[in-house]
């Protein structure tokens, strides 16, 4: 947040759009991913299912970029960051 305070925006204004930033990205890598297991898998969806599938994606998107932008304010060093994300995300992706 530091390089970013020469410009005359607020720490809250910087802290929203890097939320909003990476939410939108991780959605669309989420839209990606449902689309190319449609593609690879033998399985017939209804489009119905992808509304809620959006609503259920949004939220996590939400919560794991609100997680990310707190820990990496809250550590000065980058070897720090990477402790945090090996600890948490980890035992994450065995859930």
């Amino acid at each position: 947040v530091e390089e970013y305070r020469i410009k005359p925006i607020s720490t809250s204004d910087i802290i929203i759009g890097q939320i909003l930033g990476s939410v939108t990205v991780a959605a669309v890598k989420g839209l990606i991913v449902g689309a190319l297991l449609l593609l690879i898998t033998p399985v017939t969806l209804n489009l119905w299912y992808l509304l809620p599938y959006a609503l259920y994606m949004l939220p996590g998107n939400v919560l794991f970029t609100c997680l990310g932008v707190m820990v990496g304010m809250s550590f000065r060093k980058p070897d720090q960051i990477a402790q945090s994300l090996s600890i948490v995300i980890t035992p994450l992706l065995y859930l």
